[in-house]
């Protein structure tokens, strides 16, 4: 266990590293004494200017804990933090990780990861597992083997032969587009990688051009 420190500053700079052997370090916006919980703010790990990261540190969970810089005096209040949506976010993110463990368990192919991955880029929190099967916006089902086919409203089957709303009519048509996208660029990427060219750049080699004869 790290020697915690009695008060961090808001403002400062901190750095500690973590259970995982991850190294992390931010600015703090806020430390409890009582549960030993620290909050820090560093860049965004996706690159975006606007945006930041934000840790909750558990101190008796990191060790080698440094205070780099000290706060200055024109730091500027931090805005408050919903706790509340905080706390909802990591419970929604540690349900999906037991989805996606239940989900590997019942033996989802390697094309069901790469179309889930592949639909999360543009769908983001709206895609999740329900044992083998994709869920899409909670209205689409796409089950093994994950082909155009294969996509169809989520409660199909307690429908009764009902039809589909506008709603899910729309749904449907939006994620078998999708669908079709994925195995159409799949398409093209192998076809590309089967090309002459393509395999002298795999193999390190290219096509020379031979050189005429030089004139007598």
């Amino acid at each position: 266990m790290a020697q915690v420190s009695e008060c961090f500053t808001i403002g400062s700079i901190v750095s500690c590293v973590t259970c995982l052997n991850k190294e992390l370090e931010g600015e703090v916006l806020a430390f409890d004494q009582q549960t030993k919980m620290l909050v820090l703010k560093s860049s965004a790990s996706n690159g975006q200017a606007k945006l930041n990261d934000i840790h909750m540190i558990n101190l008796a969970r990191v060790s080698d804990i440094k205070e780099k810089k000290d706060a200055t005096s024109s730091s500027e209040s931090p805005q408050p933090l919903n706790l509340f949506k905080i706390s909802t976010r990591a419970r929604n993110q540690v349900e999906e990780k037991r989805r996606v463990i239940s989900a590997l368990k019942a033996g989802v192919s390697p094309e069901g990861q790469n179309l889930f991955l592949n639909i999360s880029k543009t769908m983001h929190h709206e895609v999740t597992w329900s044992n083998a099967d994709i869920i899409v916006m909670k209205q689409v089902r796409v089950c093994p083997p994950y082909r155009v086919q294969d996509v169809r409203v989520h409660n199909e089957d307690s429908r009764g032969g009902a039809p589909l709303t506008h709603t899910e009519s729309r749904a449907v048509s939006h994620v078998k587009k999708m669908v079709d996208k994925y195995y159409k660029d799949l398409q093209l990427q192998s076809a590309n990688a089967n090309t002459p060219a393509a395999a002298g750049n795999l193999s390190g080699t290219a096509s020379a051009t031979p050189t005429p004869p030089a004139k007598q």
